[in-house]
């Protein structure tokens, strides 16, 4: 599952994204990816808003971008 995260953050260092439009750049369950999210969540690096029924999900780490513009 590690690599599903960082396929996450690498996603969203783009910019802010909806669960389903997470899910169908990996190809999984969205019930998957939710339970990723919720880790990176839990973790600070990700916050979410809610419009409606869609979550959006955002960076808020700012670490992660910083070690990706590196490469």
């Amino acid at each position: 599952s590690n690599v599903t995260r960082l396929r996450i953050l690498c996603i969203l260092s783009e910019g802010e994204r909806r669960v389903g439009e997470i899910q169908k750049m990996i190809g999984a369950k969205q019930s998957y990816i939710s339970q990723q999210l919720k880790h990176l969540k839990v973790n600070g690096y990700l916050g979410s808003r809610r419009e409606g029924t869609q979550i959006y999900y955002k960076l808020v780490d700012q670490k992660f971008l910083k070690i990706m513009k590196a490469f």
